[in-house]
């Protein structure tokens, strides 16, 4: 079953996947690339625009939906950017990006700490909140669906448990 949904799924997608693997049309890939570029061009504009306090959380597609009908005349709408820094500094100013950073940080660095003490598999949650931040660094995901950040924040929460706290939910 898992083979048929593969196959469909290729066949389904197949001229976005050609894209992506660098043949066929490539318009698909530009725009994307382009829509990007915008949107991280946006939020840096954003960020000038309230360096210290941010727009609010949440806020950066209309703010980016606002940029874009009145000061441009690109065929685009509104979205996060493609960069969850980006967007953290533009929602929540250099002083919710701070604090975040600082609870991410921590966090990581405590499950560092535990991993030198423990063999318990935690390079492996490490390495996963690892991940989340370089998909983050091209894809605004797990930040903005709570799926990923269920994840992200479950997995910091995992890194710091202390052996002796008890098993894990």
């Amino acid at each position: 079953s898992t083979l048929l949904l593969g196959v469909i799924f290729t066949f389904s997608y197949r001229d976005l996947l050609i894209t992506r693997a660098g043949a066929g049309d490539p318009t698909l890939e530009l725009r994307s690339i382009s829509d990007r570029v915008v949107l991280g061009e946006i939020a840096v504009q954003a960020i000038h625009e309230r360096l210290i306090s941010g727009h609010g959380v949440g806020h950066f597609p209309w703010f980016a939906s606002y940029y874009l009908y009145h000061y441009t005349d690109y065929d685009l709408r509104g979205q996060n950017a493609h960069h969850i820094w980006l967007t953290l500094w533009a929602e929540l100013g250099i002083i919710g990006l701070g604090l975040f950073y600082i609870a991410l940080w921590s966090s990581f660095e405590s499950g560092l700490q535990r991993t030198r003490h423990y063999n318990d598999g935690r390079e492996g949650i490490l390495a996963a909140i690892v991940a989340l931040i370089v998909i983050g660094l091209f894809d605004h995901y797990p930040l903005t669906m709570l799926q990923f950040q269920a994840v992200w924040w479950g997995l910091l929460g995992l890194s710091m448990q202390d052996k002796n706290e008890g098993a894990p939910i």
